[in-house]
């Protein structure tokens, strides 16, 4: 019998999400002002989804793992943390480079520098993604009934306003 995949979903979307700025990074003309909003706009997305997506997991489905199965989610939890100190900081760089952008200096230094630290978070990513498909969801599978994971994603969709889920559904429905 096939069983309901709790990540299947949130992180194909994630990763059509990672993979558009990567892409976007490595292509922006970084002197031109338009192209830096662009990626700045995209990136602001992505990031808002990440923060939430990381915060859903942790509040219901490591949480509802952790009441069965107790010390199971640390792991993914200390990597939440991790990623989003590494996140933060490219948020932040990413608002340097556009701030800058608009009152005309030269970001070009400073995009490079995006472009590569990006890449390196990209890839920390998917291996924290495919750590919870291969070794949390099985854990999910055991401690939990497919009814019951349906009902941990509604509380996800449920907690989240119409605006996120709308940003969510433009990375997830092409995925």
């Amino acid at each position: 019998m096939k069983r309901m995949k709790t990540y299947d979903v949130p992180h194909k979307g994630l990763r059509n999400a990672l993979s558009q700025i990567q892409l976007l990074a490595g292509k922006t003309d970084y002197s031109n002002q338009h192209e830096v909003e662009q990626l700045y706009r995209l990136g602001e997305d992505v990031f808002k989804i990440l923060t939430i997506h990381a915060a859903d997991e942790n509040e219901v489905t490591l949480a509802e793992l952790e009441q069965r199965c107790p010390r199971s989610s640390h792991h993914d939890v200390d990597d939440h943390e991790q990623i989003h100190l590494v996140q933060d900081k490219l948020e932040k760089l990413l608002t340097s480079i556009y701030t800058n952008s608009r009152t005309g200096q030269d970001v070009s230094a400073d995009g490079e520098e995006f472009y590569l630290a990006f890449s390196e978070f990209h890839g920390i990513y998917l291996e924290h993604t495919a750590e919870e498909e291969r070794v949390t969801q099985p854990l999910l599978w055991k401690h939990f009934t497919d009814e019951e994971l349906a009902s941990h994603r509604g509380k996800i969709m449920s907690k989240n306003p119409p605006q996120t889920l709308l940003i969510w559904f433009r990375f997830v429905i092409p995925a």
